[in-house]
């Protein structure tokens, strides 16, 4: 870097959540900006998009049934963008925890206030 220059870091972190299908139908849309957010829901959010696969497991996944809900998740982290696709019967614990995260967010984050959990993964109910 030459001398006066100053470096200039993206250190934008946005994530939009897409809810459609389902019973009864959902058509939600949840943007998050972790600009907006208290600095600890802020890194909890970070931490939780530091946490999504990397890999586009798309074509591994059991197709839907009948009703699924899906989740479209549109991650910007420090000028880095990526998608994801889910519905109900594919959400790795990973994204689980993000959605959840994101629904409380939604729902005002109140103390006590916890978001449904969306349906688990197929073979994860466990988890």
């Amino acid at each position: 870097m030459e001398r006066g220059t100053i470096a200039v870091y993206d250190r934008t972190l946005r994530v939009r959540l897409r809810l459609s299908g389902g019973m009864p139908p959902l058509d939600r849309d949840i943007p998050v900006d972790g600009f907006h957010l208290p600095a600890e829901r802020a890194r909890e959010l970070d931490a939780l998009v530091r946490a999504l696969p990397t890999e586009d497991v798309r074509g591994l996944l059991p197709p839907p049934v009948p009703d699924s809900a899906f989740y479209e998740l549109h991650v910007e982290r420090y000028g880095e963008r990526r998608a994801y696709w889910y519905h109900d019967g594919s959400l790795p614990p990973e994204v689980r925890a993000l959605v959840r995260f994101l629904l409380d967010v939604a729902n005002g984050g109140a103390p006590g206030m916890t978001a449904p959990d969306p349906a688990p993964a197929e073979g994860n109910e466990g988890v």
